[in-house]
């Protein structure tokens, strides 16, 4: 029996990729499969997934006719997938042994649709793994509907006010499980759109609409990499508007299940911060200052950000992220460089008092 579909989306991983599959068939729970899609790689990716088919039985491999993106790929993985849960995994992050033991052994217990975890980042600069929100410091089950259709909405986003439960565990489909029958009997799937930005968002906020039963753990259960070679990295000129896309998308759905006028709310805080990571990613990529002005420059004022400032409470954010979205709504770059630039000098200057601090000797 197949306990666990593992579903993998491989584009040019390099050699991220071995240690990524090594993780998954390491784990001490042994009745899983590996469906790796290769999204029309060109740095050898595919030779390297089938050489470990080739060794372990539980290792499937396939081909997509046409790169897509990693939601249409995923998409493939869940038509062909025989375990009783799916879990995902990208393929340049990793997976401590036990971390899907403690999710399956927890879902099994609670009988639950979905199960998620804790996430810890890291990166090849700083390869210690560190807990990251959002998260739950305790075992916890959800069956109550109003609850579920809450945490629906917090896939999005975090609640801004005060009277709405903060039911946010996550929003993306990595440090999960999600039952098999589930998806098939509902039909959920990642958006059909290729390279759609924040698609795992929305296929979360879909499964948790569609499900009758959700639990978190405590325990960290994936290590996401920060990859600088990342699609969310990459100044290319309509990724902003990729994600604005995504953002009207989850407005259209917020009406669509019948939520208050409000709740439209986590849509809208959903583009801001999206926004406001990406921006922040261009600053500080490897690009000239000519190419960075130009790129910003050449940002359309979207529709959607026009209603976010116009509709949005912005005074209800913290005031960092308030500049920020006035500062890149208004279009001031050099108050934008400063803003992010001297941030990341005040961040790395306290990262160092830190560090002095604990190196100190006890006198």
């Amino acid at each position: 029996m197949v306990k666990i579909s593992v579903i993998m989306p491989v584009y040019n991983a390099g050699t991220y990729l071995a240690p990524a599959i090594e993780s998954v068939l390491g784990q001490t729970l042994h009745e899983l499969e590996l469906i790796i899609v290769d999204d029309v790689s060109t740095d050898g990716s595919l030779d390297v997934a089938r050489s470990y088919a080739a060794k372990d039985s539980r290792v499937r491999v396939m081909s997509m006719e046409k790169n897509g993106g990693p939601g249409i790929a995923r998409n493939r993985g869940i038509e062909a997938a025989r375990g009783e849960y799916i879990g995902f995994m990208d393929s340049d992050d990793l997976m401590p042994a036990d971390a899907f033991q403690h999710l399956y052994d927890f879902a099994v217990k609670e009988n639950l649709d979905i199960v998620r975890g804790a996430m810890a980042d890291f990166s090849d600069v700083k390869p210690e793994p560190r807990k990251i929100p959002p998260f739950s410091q305790m075992e916890r089950t959800l069956r109550d509907r109003a609850q579920l259709r809450q945490m629906a909405l917090c896939c999005f986003d975090y609640p801004i006010r005060s009277d709405d439960e903060d039911l946010n565990f996550g929003g993306s489909v990595w440090a999960a499980l999600f039952r098999t029958q589930l998806l098939n009997n509902n039909k959920v799937l990642f958006s059909k759109l290729s390279h759609a930005i924040s698609e795992d968002v929305l296929f979360c906020y879909e499964s948790v609409m569609k499900c009758s039963s959700a639990g978190v753990i405590p325990e960290v259960v994936y290590y996401y990499r920060t990859n600088l070679n990342s699609r969310s990295h990459h100044p290319v000129p309509d990724l902003i508007e990729r994600a604005l896309h995504t953002a009207m998308e989850m407005d259209r759905m917020i009406i669509a299940d019948g939520f208050r006028e409000r709740d439209r709310e986590y849509a809208m805080r959903y583009a801001i911060d999206i926004v406001r990571a990406f921006v922040k990613n261009f600053f500080l990529s490897d690009m000239s200052l000519k190419e960075l002005k130009r790129w910003f420059h050449s940002q359309q004022r979207h529709p959607f950000l026009l209603r976010c400032h116009k509709e949005f409470p912005l005074q209800m954010l913290p005031k960092t992220h308030r500049i920020s979205f006035e500062t890149f709504y208004h279009r001031r770059f050099w108050q934008m460089y400063i803003l992010i630039h001297s941030r990341e000098i005040l961040r790395t200057f306290m990262g160092m008092k830190i560090l002095r601090g604990c190196l100190k000797p006890n006198v």
